[in-house]
């Protein structure tokens, strides 16, 4: 009502794999019950945060993937179940129209970082050089998909910025000792437009020469 411009994204709902009543609530049955509630008519795009724990952003629930111990068992842990849920929901309220925007993504890592908690255990499942690796291909899946709007990375900074937590370091793009990990350098190559290509000049045509008839040839 007072910005008629103004883009409503709805809150971006956590994905804990809980629903007990005491913890959480399931994501995707909160995201239904907002859409009870009449979301399709209070937004213009649907807040989501594909966290994808330790599992790789093309991994579907629900197999353990390699070097991955817990935080596999539910489609909540899993970057594409859970676009791809949300996705299904936007579409059973007639609301298939309206982007998910991702206002968080990430894979942490304690590679070159102090020890998690039991809480955030899955982190150290996860090198840095798979960091550099999941976190373009997730961008790329965004943009695959169809139906996803922009995405926020989290996080620049966090092992400067979040002191004294750990929480956020897992996810920086820039280390505990303030030089960059390997993924800032991948995701500084996805905004780097790629070298144009060389023009080739055109090749001259080619002169024909006609071929001479034998009586041409004898009068010349």
């Amino acid at each position: 009502g007072a910005d008629a411009q103004a883009v409503v994204v709805s809150a971006g709902l956590a994905p804990t794999g809980y629903n007990d009543g005491v913890n959480a609530i399931n994501d995707r049955l909160f995201l239904r019950g907002l859409y009870a509630a009449g979301l399709a008519s209070a937004s213009d795009a649907i807040g989501a945060h594909p966290q994808g724990w330790a599992n790789p952003p093309d991994a579907i629930c629900c197999a353990p993937p390699v070097g991955v111990t817990t935080h596999y068992q539910d489609p909540s842990f899993y970057f594409l179940n859970t676009l791809h849920d949300y996705r299904q929901i936007t579409v059973e309220n007639d609301d298939g129209s309206t982007a998910i925007w991702v206002t968080e993504f990430g894979w942490g890592s304690s590679e070159d970082a102090d020890p998690p908690s039991e809480t955030n255990v899955f982190v150290s499942y996860t090198s840095l050089e798979e960091q550099a690796a999941y976190i373009p291909r997730g961008f790329a899946l965004g943009a695959e998909l169809g139906f996803v709007g922009p995405m926020f990375l989290y996080n620049l900074n966090g092992c400067q910025a979040d002191l004294p937590s750990i929480e956020s370091c897992y996810y920086s793009l820039i280390g505990p000792d303030g030089t960059p990990r390997p993924v800032f350098a991948a995701v500084q190559q996805l905004n780097t437009p790629a070298p144009a290509a060389q023009a080739i000049p055109p090749t001259p045509p080619i002169e024909m020469t006609p071929e001479l008839t034998p009586e041409a040839a004898a009068s010349g």
